[in-house]
């Protein structure tokens, strides 16, 4: 599962990505009611697949908390870590959706 950003952002270095590919990392807490979320954002996904860096736009939030309620319809934290990110960069005027 990825993020697909259909936004262009620019680097810290001033470079524009048309169509960035983001990657999502999940930590749930040991009560099963609260995770924290983080994205990391490539220039492709070629380009995470070979390993290299994700890059970072300045002034925009990759990450935070959310509470759930842990059930078994809640048990895959890592779609809800992307509905949040997806969230989380829509209130940035970001646009982004799930890639399965």
């Amino acid at each position: 599962m990825a993020l697909n950003i259909t936004t262009p952002l620019t680097t810290n270095e001033g470079i524009v990505i048309e169509n960035a590919y983001g990657r999502v990392g999940v930590l749930n807490n040991v009560q099963g009611s609260s995770l924290e979320f983080n994205v990391n954002l490539y220039v492709s996904q070629a380009a995470f697949e070979a390993g290299h860096q994700p890059f970072y736009p300045g002034g925009l939030t990759l990450g935070g908390a959310a509470a759930y309620e842990y059930s078994e319809a809640t048990a895959n934290i890592l779609d809800i870590a992307h509905d949040e990110a997806i969230a989380l960069l829509y209130a940035q005027q970001v646009r982004a959706e799930k890639s399965l």
